[in-house]
This record gives structure tokens, sequence and C-alpha cells, in this order.
């Protein structure tokens, strides 16, 4: 049993599924007790049951499943068990009698060629069964031989596999508002502050042991979520194919009750010293105007696929700002985005495309400023939890030239 399980154990460890020995020995008890009704149908629904902790995995254990099993046949049936299946399965009971022994081996390559075939006509098979076998006039009913059964449940098996009908389970895809906003309720951190209006019981019972008995009534402010965010996305152009996507995180995003304050504002491509306020880009707000009215405890997410032409990085943009850079040259788009990331102790870019796209180009310079994630369940969680971090965590300074990396 273990030469069956334990390379089907790493089969799904490879694909990043958390089992072990526990649910291994599981499985392995499990086939003891039969439950597999000994066939791979029975094996594929029993182990996805014990091997599958969260309906996330479900997707990659189809995948594997379907690629250790692939290409396992069906084993032979045994003598024994095709006489049994014969008996069993419609033949009169005059019908042996009347064999010769020297006719018997012939007969029953006759049944055994008959059950093999792939006769999907449920009338004649009916007409077949009832009529019997007559000596070698009449054809030979199908049996329910065990290795068709076994055949049929294996392809069923893998065929419920390849379907891959949990896929839309999968964590690293993007589904819905709702699973975004639950994503982004990781995003936590508190603090109490306003009237002292919220009885602090523990300080209350301290106190009155202190005063031995006579009650001490102890209030304090109330405990309110502290977390401020300044959301920056990136709209038009390449963008346009995720507008739904990134229009369900700008929801979830304002439907947060954990977030205490939300700023939003738009950008296409570069921040090329400006914001805009709303997707139409006609209300522009200053990014010096904007570091003014918000700290560095603010948390900064940028939402981007990174994707442009190099020259927009390096270009000094439409509007002139007072802004230098230290040598005293106008401020490029880069300069803008290392600016931004400098500004705020946490920042991270959540990029809709694929990490595959990130290694070079425009993505890959901006990838070596910014923390940036796959905009994905997966990708969420992951910048949520670098978010709620305390203390400052900025990615190392670009050292490079940006026209020698681009």
């Amino acid at each position: 049993m273990s030469a069956l399980l334990v390379p089907f154990l790493y089969e799904l460890r490879k694909r990043k599924l958390p089992v072990g020995t526990e649910e291994l020995v599981s499985l392995a008890k499990g086939m003891r007790l039969g439950l597999h009704e000994s066939t791979m149908d029975g094996f594929y629904r029993l182990s996805r049951s014990l091997l599958v902790h969260r309906e996330s995995d479900l997707d990659r254990f189809d995948q594997a499943f379907s690629a250790h099993f692939r290409g396992v046949e069906g084993g032979a049936p045994d003598l024994r068990d095709v006489l049994e299946a014969l008996l069993r399965g419609g033949a009169s009971g005059d019908a042996l009698p009347d064999l010769d022994p020297e006719e018997l081996p012939e007969w029953l390559r006759e049944m055994l060629e008959s059950a093999r075939e792939a006769d999907g006509d449920d009338a004649r098979a009916r007409d077949d069964a009832e009529s019997g076998v007559g000596r070698r006039s009449a054809r030979p009913p199908r049996l329910p031989l065990g290795g068709d059964a076994a055949s049929s449940g294996r392809e069923r098996a893998l065929g419920m596999a390849d379907a891959r009908r949990y896929r839309r389970y999968r964590s690293d895809l993007v589904l819905d508002v709702r699973q975004i906003e639950l994503a982004l309720r990781r995003l936590r951190s508190f603090s109490r502050d306003g009237r002292d209006d919220e009885l602090d019981v523990d300080g209350t019972v301290d106190r009155t042991a202190r005063a031995f008995g006579d009650l001490e009534v102890v209030l304090r402010p109330p405990r309110k979520s502290n977390v401020r965010v300044v959301l920056l996305m990136d709209v038009g152009g390449s963008m346009e194919p995720f507008a739904t996507l990134c229009s369900q995180l700008f929801s979830a995003a304002k439907r947060a009750s954990n977030l205490r304050e939300l700023r939003s504002y738009y950008f296409h491509n570069v921040p090329y010293g400006r914001v805009f306020s709303a997707d139409g880009r006609m209300t522009p707000l200053d990014l010096p105007d904007l570091f003014e009215q918000v700290n560095a405890r603010y948390k900064l997410v940028v939402v981007g696929d990174a994707a442009m032409a190099p020259g927009e990085m390096l270009s000094v943009g439409p509007w002139g700002s007072t802004w230098r850079r230290p040598d005293g040259g106008p401020m490029r788009g880069f300069d803008w985005l290392v600016t931004l990331a400098d500004r705020f102790d946490r920042a991270v870019w959540l990029n809709p495309d694929p990490p595959a796209y990130w290694t070079n180009g425009t993505a890959q310079v901006i990838s070596q400023v910014f923390h940036m994630h796959p905009l994905s369940l997966d990708g969420l969680a992951e910048a949520v939890t670098f978010l709620a971090k305390d203390g400052a965590a900025k990615q190392p300074p670009f050292t490079g030239n940006p026209r020698n990396a681009l």
C-alpha cells in the first residue's frame, strides 16, 4: 500500500498541498476499512475528502491526481471472478450442461470477448440478457466483469480530476468582492482615542480591590482601528482589461470596516508629480500637497501592471514641479516612484499581470523599488501581511541607472 500512497503524497506536496504522515495514515486506514470500495472512483473520493483541507486546494488535488494516476491500467479479471459473474450475469441455468468439455474454452473466449465490447445500446443488452445463451447460436450476454468495472471506474475518476470543476476555488485567483474584503480584514491595527466612555473592566476590578471593596469605576477611550491607507490605481491603456478586477478591489476597500481612512487616487503609468481624485483624471492633486496631508504611518498600495514604454519612466511628464532630484535635475517618472516608496513606512505594488511578466522591462525596475505582489487572493494576502507588520520596511534603494536597467 505504501508503494501506492507515498508517491501520491509527494505529488500532492509538490503542488503545495499541506499533507503529511497524519493524512497518509488516515488514508491507509480508510482503504483498510474498504471505504474506497476497491475502485479508482472510490479512491478518488476518499483521498480527496481526507487530503484536502481547504476549498482553495481542490483544484491542485485534481491536477496531482490526474498527473499521478494517468496511464494506470485496470487489472485483468480473475477466472473465478469471471465464472461467478457469469452465473450471476443472466445466463440461464440450463445453458452450461449443454456444453461439451471440448467446447467450454471456446465458449468462455466468446463470453470474454463479448463482455469487453463497448456496447452502449441498453435495449439490446437487455434483450441479450433475457434471451439467455444458446449453443453458440445466440450472442452471449454481456457480463459485469471486474476488469471492465475497474477500467470504467478509473476513467470516471480521471475524468472528474481532468474536469477541474474546482478551479474557481483556487486562492491564486481573485473571485469576487467578498473574498477581497475578507483578505483586507487582515490589515488591522488598533489604538484607543476619543473620550473616556468605555468601561475598563480589568482597571475597575483592580481599582476596586485596592479600595478594599469600594466600587471604583475606571473608564478608557474606545478601541478603534487605526489603519490609514493611500490607494493609487493605474487606469487606462494596458490596464483596461483589468478594469473589472480593479473595480472589485476598490469596492472591497471602500466597504472594509477595518480601515479608519482610505484615500484613493488615480494616475496613468507613472504619477508625474500629481495624482487625480477621479478616474477621469480631471481633478489633479500635486504629490507634494498629498505628502503634507498624510504621514509615513499611512500604508501605500499601488495597483498597476507596471508596463509602459521605457521613455515614460524617464520622462519628466507634461507638468512641471518645484521638486528637484539631488543632482538638481527635474523629477522623472522613475524619481517620483522612488519618492513615493520612500515616503511611507510600508508600501506595496499589486500587479494584475502574472509574475512571469515581471522579469524584464519596466516591471522589473519597479519591482526593485516596491514590494510587488500579484493581484490574486494569495498575492493580496501576502501584501496585507507585509503591510500589517510594525515598523518601516523599505526596499533597498535603487542604486543603478534606470536608463541602463531599461
